[in-house]
Formats: structure tokens, C-alpha cells, sequence
């Protein structure tokens, strides 16, 4: 198992000695009163010793066994692929749609905008492919939507996250190129909406990588909600510029 923000680990772990010291604390703090009613009293103790010292074993391990798991928490923990599959961890489904429209050719910086979109891809596969292995991606590019329609697939479509696929999916970054075309979202979100709905163990994430130019987003009632309908289906729906 691997952790996100490790360092929060780092720190957090030491304290669960705290709960401990406490007890400690508290015990050195009892005074000794001599009083002749406390024989029955003292009687009485020596009956529930292992009661009275089984409760304030299982108070302690308690605390201390809370601070652990917000120490945990906080930290980030991703189970690897074995620890994945022993607890029945769903799929986490990446469904990224790609906007290789002409506008996407623009230069800036040196780059045109289509070639920051492959590095966002690129970088956001590699990111996934850190984490456990029960994943999958879908990579629909918008001039492909209309294959869908067809009877067709996405370029990649629903494969297992692997880094033979992470290798596959820069090649293929690398030999695409904006189309000459128009292909516009609303062509894009109606074919991801025609895609299967998610499975059962599924969490479904959304990205939408465009250069989000005014003349093809203009439709907002419709692009709204081709978008809730897609949102329905997802977790999250992150829009990448």
C-alpha cells in the first residue's frame, strides 16, 4: 500500500504515543490518602482489578487506534492492485474526450494548442497509472463521435490501465493531429452519452480537453444538458483547457 501525502504520515504516526502518556500522566497524579473506610473500598478493587484494567486497556487502544486512523486518512492511501482485488475495489473508468478540431492547431508558446492537449493526456494517464491497477480508459476524439453513430468505437476504448497501454496511448497521441474539420462538443457529448452506462463497480471520471473556443460552445442550453446527462453517469466531470 502507497500513500499520497506520505510526509502527513511521517508526522501523524508518532501521535498515537500520545493517548499513552496521558494514561501515564493521570496515573502519576493519584495521591495516596490513608482512610479507614478505604480497606472496603480497597477489597472491593482487588475484586475488579482485571475489569477495571481490561476497560482501561481497551480505552487507550481506542484512542490510540483513532488518531492512527485519521493519521492514515490524511495521508492519502492507495491500495496497490493485490489489496485492490482481496477488498473487491471497483474500476475507476478515465473517458476522455478530445477536441482535434482545426481551431486546436493555433500556436502558442511554441506549441500549438493541440499538442498542450496531448501533453495534458499524456500526463494525466501516466498520474493514473501510479495509482492501483483496477482502472480503464476510453480516449473518444471529437471527429471520431460520429462513428459512434455507425456503429463504431472509440479509438481506445474500456481498456485495462496498464503501462504497455500508457505507451500505447503517447504513440498514438504522437500521430494524431487536428482534423479539418468542425467536429464540435455537442457531436462528442452525444456520443459519449451513447456510450454502455457504467458498470455496477464502476466510477466513471470525465475530461474534456479543448481549447473551449466561443463559436463551438455557444450552444449553452443544449451543451448544458448533454453535459448534466453526462454528469449523471459520472463522478467527477473536469474540463481541461
Amino acid at each position: 500500500m502507497s500513500f499520497t501525502l506520505p510526509t502527513l504520515l511521517t508526522f501523524g504516526l508518532p501521535l498515537v504515543a500520545i493517548p499513552l502518556l496521558i494514561h501515564l500522566i493521570n496515573l502519576r497524579r493519584h495521591r495516596r490518602v490513608q482512610w479507614a473506610a478505604m480497606d472496603f473500598l480497597l477489597q472491593s478493587q482487588k475484586r475488579n482489578k482485571k475489569w477495571i484494567f481490561l476497560k482501561q486497556l481497551v480505552l487507550l487502544l481506542m484512542r490510540t487506534a483513532a488518531i492512527a486512523l485519521i493519521a492514515l486518512m490524511l495521508a492519502g492511501p492507495v491500495a496497490t492492485s493485490a489489496w485492490a482485488r482481496f477488498l473487491g475495489r471497483g474500476v475507476t473508468h478515465h473517458l476522455i474526450l478530445l477536441d482535434d478540431s482545426y481551431s486546436m492547431g493555433d500556436r502558442r508558446d511554441r506549441q500549438t494548442v493541440f499538442d498542450q492537449a496531448r501533453e495534458a493526456i499524456a500526463a494525466l494517464v501516466r498520474q493514473a497509472n501510479q495509482q492501483a491497477e483496477n482502472q480503464s480508459v476510453t480516449v473518444l476524439r471529437f471527429s471520431q463521435a460520429q462513428r459512434l453513430t455507425a456503429g463504431g468505437g472509440p479509438d481506445i476504448d474500456r481498456q485495462p490501465l496498464t503501462p504497455a497501454l500508457v505507451d500505447q496511448i503517447e504513440g498514438r497521441l504522437d500521430d494524431w493531429a487536428p482534423a479539418e474539420s468542425t467536429a464540435g462538443p455537442i457531436e462528442a457529448l452525444e456520443a459519449a452519452g451513447r456510450l454502455p452506462e457504467p458498470a455496477t463497480d464502476e466510477t466513471r471520471i470525465v475530461y474534456v480537453v479543448s481549447d473551449f473556443r466561443r463559436p463551438q460552445w455557444e450552444e449553452a442550453a443544449q451543451l448544458e444538458q448533454l453535459f448534466a446527462a453526462l454528469k449523471a453517469d459520472a463522478k467527477q466531470l473536469q474540463l481541461i483547457q
